[in-house]
């Protein structure tokens, strides 16, 4: 039901249309003027018959009103760049943390470890960011923790451990990192839906 209430109101949701398609001004003058003439039927049949405009308009648009309108608003959120030092929107960072990502992974599947250690500083500095952007919103820190918790926190520190030594072992960074990619995953089930709904309707 959820899902398909939301594909109608990407069909449906105009701001220069919307309202034409639901709210009929001429029920509303049948309310009032039963009101005037004292008359309950006919304020019953009038109220019954506006509210089902309000109820149809509800149905089909609600969830993306909600998303668009009233769910913070990311695209104006702005994030500093712990490696190179420049404020982003949420989504260019996320690019450049992702870009860190999968170059640690691939340096360290090709066995250069200085690159290697560089590209999985980033990824430490630019995942530590991300929790300032939480506390744009969040103002709870436990709320925070339950992305950012002790597990998130130790796989942040075995990274840098395990890229600290002459050899570092392959397997237990990528078992670190997949750690980190669940805290991910626990934020974008909650945000990256919205994000992109905000998107799609700003262009």
């Amino acid at each position: 039901m959820a899902k398909d209430c939301l594909r109608i109101s990407f069909m449906s949701f105009s701001l220069s249309s919307l309202w034409k398609n639901y709210f009929k001004p001429v029920l509303a003058d049948q309310l009032i003027n039963a009101v005037r003439a004292k008359n309950p039927d006919q304020v019953i049949k009038a109220s019954r018959e506006l509210g089902e405009t309000c109820t149809k308009c509800h149905a089909e648009n609600q969830i993306a009103v909600k998303l668009v309108y009233h769910y913070p608003p990311f695209a104006t959120l702005k994030m500093e760049d712990p490696v190179e030092f420049d404020q982003l929107s949420p989504k260019e960072y996320m690019r450049r943390l992702s870009d860190s990502m999968k170059a640690l992974r691939i340096f360290l599947m090709q066995g250069d470890v200085q690159k290697a250690r560089e590209a999985g500083e980033q990824v430490v500095e630019r995942v530590k960011g991300t929790e300032a952007i939480c506390f744009k919103c969040h103002t709870d820190k436990a709320v925070v923790d339950r992305i950012h918790g002790k597990d998130h926190e130790q796989a942040l520190a075995s990274i840098q451990r395990l890229l600290k030594e002459p050899q570092p072992n392959r397997d237990a960074i990528f078992r670190a990192m997949s750690v980190i990619g669940q805290s991910c995953n626990k934020c974008h089930n909650l945000h990256l839906v919205p994000a992109m709904v905000q998107e799609a309707f700003r262009k």
